[in-house]
């Protein structure tokens, strides 16, 4: 495993680029979900346009983005997670002199970078059904 501090480094720098892509992005895509579906699917071009570029123009290229990042540091993660577990049954409580805050920032960006990739699976999800919802028959 590479160093945790070269690990954490480098998923944080893309985590946060990320997150400031979605703080930027968020209003859009908030404002597309709450897209009424009108009556008359003809009179509901502004509500596709609106829709459709949130879903394929900033959803899901950042959802996307999101787990590409969470995936590449999931297998280094394990591995901490299954060291420590290890350690744990064979220290117990004294494995407590082996914490190491670095590979704990890592599991926690980790964990956040998954979580936040999860959310955005849903707002495209939703994005999607909104679409679908304003297509023409």
């Amino acid at each position: 495993m590479t160093n945790a501090s070269d690990l954490l480094a480098s998923e944080s720098l893309l985590f946060t680029v990320l997150g400031v892509i979605f703080s930027v992005w968020y209003p859009e895509i908030s404002k597309a979900l709450e897209t009424v579906v009108p009556e008359h699917l003809e009179d509901a071009d502004a509500q596709r346009l609106t829709v459709k570029d949130a879903f394929l123009l900033k959803t899901l290229p950042l959802a996307a983005a999101d787990i590409v990042v969470a995936l590449l540091f999931l297998p280094d993660t394990v591995s901490i997670v299954v060291e420590a577990i290890q350690d744990l049954a064979a220290s117990g409580i004294h494995a407590v002199a082996d914490y190491d805050a670095v590979r704990a920032a890592l599991l926690a960006v980790t964990l956040l970078a998954a979580i936040l990739a999860a959310y955005l699976v849903y707002l495209a999800l939703a994005l999607n059904t909104l679409r679908r919802k304003l297509r023409m028959k």
